[in-house]
């Protein structure tokens, strides 16, 4: 092997590596989406350096000569090797799905949300043949579970601080003190990926405590190297306590039980294992008892200690209702029924008879889904939620991939438990063969009916595939009641461990997702592992078992990088924005130390931690026993270097703190450029990691060759344009959406229309940025109502969302922009034939809409609003009705009425007819305030408009008591008007002080082109 193929060797160890780190660690405040879009390009930019590193491999090992021989070999290798040809298959699966998408490019790109089209699909399937091809030595696998460790230790670290309000960060979407989402973003997340570290960990704690005591030299090390990694064990347990989520804790049950009866098996701990047998069988019942409502346990169920288990079989309320209802759903979904028809009224999907065989493609769920579910769904969560998962891998792939996606994938599955336990030793013969695939096919079947007979046909998603781990279940009882002795002195210990705790992190993530949505961490860490298990499994090389011979120098360069690596990858997300004005040193230091020093202690924390253990590990693994000197030279290094990254964030950040938030353009340009800077430093981390992971060989000083080393600079250089173009451009446009969506909150609809270019340039393909500048001019254009270029801005509008129909014709808010669009037209025409034109087109898309989404009782209720602008007030009642048989317990659809008996009031000239109609308002507002009070929501605005029709009524006292109800609530931006109106009451009702008082809060808190009037109302009051 050449020098060259070595360093390309480094560079793929440094990509898998920096993986690991950046997929869990990235996150970016200043993205429109914060956590998820960063994590998938970041992990895609990993996968990218690597594949290109082991094509410069290829070619510099002289493979690019294209002979009969090189591919009868590489298909032997390919076909011998288990897995890999299901995981061909998989990929295959993934690719005719998306060809066959009922939205093909919404399956290759991913949608706005998750990303996780087929790019993302093949990545992950790429980055198991980089470490599957490329992983020989035992050090790798230690150096990978020990990164992790310390990525764990990271993550835990941030979930402490923010269970116990250290963070500097303020989360206005969570409270992060009852439910911590650390760098993961969501809780579940958080747990979903602890709990898959948890299992390595622990087996990692096995074996080296095991071989302290098979050790004749009783290296002291052993013990405090595991402890380490005990404590980020227990510390994992603690983060997913705090994550307070059913899903990840009903999976760590299952993925302990099972790390915990493999283990007892390999070791032949009989009675312990029955011990262990019968404390899980008590906790099984306790946990069942402990879920009966009204049950003997029913007292402990909401005590803050047992949280979420008091509610694990709860199906009836809150989420556990929920998950029932999409999965009912899903089922109607993925059962044959009438295709699908397409906005143009005409077309209709043309593979509608093959979809249960191949599915609607990956990320297509939102566009369809709600055209299957119940109007429940509504009532129990947002009413503007979509969909995009059904929080079961079952219904997912189903939907996704079809009855092809689910044999292949479960049958991954089942064949990744088979080969470890095949590797074990647990299955070696032809009848425990036979017995293992017979009896999980069985399982699965039988699941399947006890799911359908006792529960129903929704709940098929759990029955069948917990059913299908019956096979693996028998196995390990019957090698416990085999009477050979005890293996462990006889077999290869670390090799078995590394299995064991790898099917158990594999069944934890098949439990889990089981309950929750997969996402880019924990399904990278499913395939790294499962990689490295089956290299592992397989024995491949002797190298495999070779103890690391390099210096001292080369181990510390390595330990080093892999730190300042994990500290880099926090940098963009806790430097962030800083505010206007703010220095370099202030950046800085508000980064480390805003609200708390709690950043600032995870920042030492987390770069001691991953120099102990790294340099715990060198002591435990080889003859080298002076540690404090390395260790001391290791920390300095990964701090000192760590420090000057995140001064390099500060700086950039800076820069920007100082720029006028007016001046767009400078703004946008120093804002790409942070995200380059995130860009680059992965890039350069991975270059420079390269050189201390590629094996050393003191033969091939000499052996840069020109022609492979241009090669190699060629296949770079292809691919940082690849992933620029693939990567970085998505990346830099979310942060764009960002800056264009804070001026148009802000009302700065100029600067932000200045960014929209650079916006649709970075990602012309995005339909949701396409529909936010619509949104944006159509809303601009409201603002500059009878005047000329009115027009000329809704003409922008309409030509985004029409480009945006085009490229997601079925994703519903596009269609509904259109809607609002030529409704706002049809508002400020001042021509009679282009208002009944607009007026038919909206018609036209509410109606398309809801025949598609019959369930959004919002939307009926924009739908009779809008009929009830225009005066069609038959019209309206009729979308009113519609909408009250869907869900009778929508506030708004109560308010939206009574506003329309007021239009309708206010007409009237008849005395009698205009208070009849003020009587039907007052009755639904009534009815709005009670709803609304149900569901625990803010009624400010609601008892706002009761005042305004008691007023109106002349029932002034009644109003004044409605209004003073506002004011308690909190009316936000009408805040000041709830003042005014209580002014004007109070004026009807000759109380002079108070009429002032009110007009006084009205004057402080009111916007500026409505001071003078009110200023002008209170000095009209006598004194």
């Amino acid at each position: 092997m050449n020098r060259l193929s070595r360093y390309c060797d480094g560079l793929i160890e440094a990509s898998w590596l920096l993986a690991v780190i950046v997929a869990p660690l990235y996150f970016f405040v200043g993205l429109a989406q914060t956590f998820d879009l960063g994590k998938t390009i970041m992990f895609r930019i990993t996968v990218l350096i690597g594949v290109a590193a082991w094509i410069s491999k290829w070619i510099s090992s002289g493979n690019f000569r294209f002979e009969k021989k090189s591919f009868s070999v590489l298909w032997a290798r390919i076909t011998g090797s288990p897995l890999v040809p299901l995981v061909g298959a998989l990929a295959a699966v993934y690719i005719i799905s998306s060809a066959f998408s009922i939205s093909p490019l919404l399956s290759l790109r991913g949608s706005y949300e998750r990303f996780d089209g087929l790019g993302t699909l093949g990545s992950y399937v790429l980055v198991f043949a980089l470490v599957a091809f490329n992983l020989r030595r035992r050090e790798q696998v230690d150096r990978l579970i020990t990164t992790l460790a310390v990525v764990s230790f990271a993550v835990d670290f941030y979930a402490i601080l923010q269970h116990f309000g250290f963070d500097s960060i303020t989360w206005r979407e969570f409270n992060v003190t009852d439910r911590a989402l650390s760098t993961l973003g969501h809780p579940i997340f958080m747990a979903a990926f602890l709990g898959m570290t948890l299992m390595l960990l622990l087996g990692r704690v096995v074996f080296l405590v095991y071989s302290y005591r098979q050790s004749t030299a009783r290296n002291v090390t052993m013990l405090v190297l595991a402890a380490f990694y005990l404590g980020v064990s227990v510390l994992n347990l603690l983060s997913i306590w705090y994550a307070s989520s059913r899903g990840p804790i009903i999976a760590l049950f299952l993925g302990l039980l099972f790390l915990g009866f493999s283990l007892l098996v390999y070791f032949k701990l009989r009675r312990v294992f029955y011990i262990f047998s019968a404390i899980s069988v008590l906790l099984l019942v306790f946990t069942a008892v402990l879920n009966i409502p009204g049950g003997p346990l029913a007292g402990l169920r909401d005590r803050p200690f047992i949280g979420p288990l008091g509610h694990i079989f709860d199906t009836e309320t809150g989420t556990g209702r929920t998950r029932v209802l999409i999965w009912n759903g899903m089922l109607r979904l993925v059962l044959p029924h009438e295709p699908i028809r397409f906005p143009n009224g005409d077309s209709v999907d043309q593979w509608n008879a093959i979809r249960p065989l191949i599915g609607y493609g990956p990320e297509t769920i939102s566009l369809i889904y709600e055209n299957y579910y119940l109007p429940e769904m509504f009532s129990m969560e947002s009413y503007d939620l979509i969909h995009d998962h059904a929080h079961n891998e079952f219904w997912d792939v189903l939907a996704f991939y079809g009855l092809l996606g689910f044999v292949v994938e479960y049958g991954l599955f089942l064949s990744l438990i088979y080969f470890g336990l095949k590797w074990l030793g647990w299955i070696s013969s032809g009848l425990e063969n036979k017995l293992y695939w017979s009896l999980s096919l069985l399982g699965g079947l039988l699941g399947g009916v006890i799911a359908l007979v006792t529960l129903g046909a929704e709940y098929l998603g759990l029955g069948i595939p917990l059913g299908l781990l019956l096979g693996a279940v028998v196995i390990l009882f019957m090698n416990m009641l085999h009477q050979d002795e005890n293996p462990a002195s006889s077999r290869d210990l670390w090799r078995d461990t590394i299995i064991i705790s790898s099917l158990a992190l594999i069944v934890f993530h098949y439990v889990e997702i089981l309950f929750g949505i997969p996402v880019t961490s924990t399904r990278m860490l499913f395939w790294i592992v499962s990689a490295v298990m089956l290299i592992v499994g397989q024995d491949v090389t002797k190298e495999l078992n070779k103890i690391p011979t390099e210096t001292r120098i080369r181990q510390v360069g390595r330990h080093a990088c892999i730190a300042i690596s994990v500290i880099a990858a926090l940098a963009p997300g806790f430097i962030g924005v800083a505010q206007k004005g703010f220095d370099t040193s202030t950046v800085l230091v508000n980064s480390l130390a805003a609200n708390s020093y709690g950043t600032l202690w995870m920042f030492l924390g987390i770069c001691l931690f991953a120099c102990l253990v790294f340099e715990l590990d060198v002591v435990v693994t080889s003859e080298y026993k002076n540690l404090l000197p390395n260790l001391i030279l290791l920390f300095g290094i990964a701090l000192f270097t760590s420090f000057l990254i995140w001064l390099v964030y500060a700086g950039q950040v800076a820069v920007i703190s100082q720029t006028s938030f007016s001046d767009t353009s400078r703004v946008l340009v120093l804002h790409l450029r942070l995200i380059d800077l995130q860009f680059g430093v992965v890039f350069i981390l991975a270059y420079i990691c390269a050189f201390v992971f590629a094996e050393p060989d003191k033969t091939q000083i000499l052996s840069w060759k020109p022609v492979p080393l241009i090669t190699f600079g060629l296949v770079q250089i292809s691919a940082l344009v690849l992933s620029i173009l693939v990567n970085l451009n998505p990346l830099q446009a979310n942060g764009v959406a960002r800056m264009f969506n804070k001026h148009v909150e802000s009302g700065q609809y100029q600067s932000a229309f200045e960014l929209d270019e650079a916006l649709l340039e970075l990602d012309p393909w995005q339909d949701v940025y396409l529909t936010g500048v619509a949104d944006a001019n159509m809303k601009y254009a409201i603002g500059l109502a009878g005047q000329q270029n009115v027009t000329g801005y809704l003409l922008i509008a309409e030509k985004y969302v029409k480009q945006s129909c085009q490229l997601n014709p079925l994703f519903f808010p596009n269609e509904l922009e259109m809607a609002r669009i030529n409704r706002v037209w049809a508002r400020l025409s001042q021509d009679s034939s282009t208002r009944s034109i607009r007026i038919a087109q909206a018609e036209q898309y509410y109606a398309y809409i809801l025949e598609g989404k019959p369930y959004r009782v919002k939307l009926w209720v924009e739908w009779a609003d809008f009929r009830a602008e225009f005066g069609d007030y038959q019209g309206a009642q009729e979308k009113f009705d519609e909408a009250l048989q869907i869900d009778d317990t929508y506030a708004p659809l109560y308010l939206y009425s009574a506003n329309m008996y007021m239009n309708q009031a206010e007409q009237q000239s008849d005395p009698v007819k205009r208070a009849e109609l003020f009587n039907k308002a007052l009755k639904d507002v009534k009815v709005g305030i009670e709803m609304l009070d149900r569901r625990g929501e803010n009624p400010s605005l609601a008892f706002f408009q009761l005042g305004n029709i008691y007023t109106s009524l002349q029932q002034y006292e009644q109003a004044r008591d409605a209004y003073l109800q506002a004011d308690k609530f909190g009316a936000g931006d009408y805040q000041w008007e709830v003042y005014k109106n209580l002014a004007d009451v109070s004026g009807r009702l000759n109380d002079i002080s108070a009429q002032r008082e009110y007009l006084q809060k009205a004057i402080a808190i009111a916007p500026a082109g409505e001071i003078n009037a009110l200023q002008s109302e209170l000095n009209a009051i006598n004194p």
